[in-house]
């Protein structure tokens, strides 16, 4: 999760980088070689050497998840798998919490 974490500080830096080229995009009408998308997620996860997936479930968990499950996650004691379904048992544990209460 520390690798994923760290390459996830990049995504603005590549978000504006992806912003940038699609606005030059219109003003090409020859597409050149050197004109590749920027793909941001896969970016992130090719310099984190996790994939794209993990990426996503990393960025979910750091802004979603409760502080404890965030705790245990960057420590290793959940898998980033187990922190993502936690997550989710929480979120719907305290929906129903939440409605039951009214």
């Amino acid at each position: 999760m520390a690798r994923a974490e760290l390459a996830l500080k990049l995504k603005p830096l590549l978000a504006a980088k992806a912003k940038e080229k699609q606005v030059k995009g219109g003003e090409e009408k020859v597409r050149q070689n050197s004109a590749e998308p920027v793909k941001v997620r896969e970016d992130l996860a090719k310099a984190a050497g996790v994939s794209h997936d993990t990426i996503a479930k990393v960025e979910s968990i750091t802004t979603h998840a409760i502080p404890a499950i965030q705790a245990m996650a960057r420590t290793g004691q959940l898998s980033v798998n187990a922190a993502v379904r936690n997550r989710e048992r929480l979120s719907t544990l305290h929906m129903c919490r939440s409605w039951r209460s009214r």
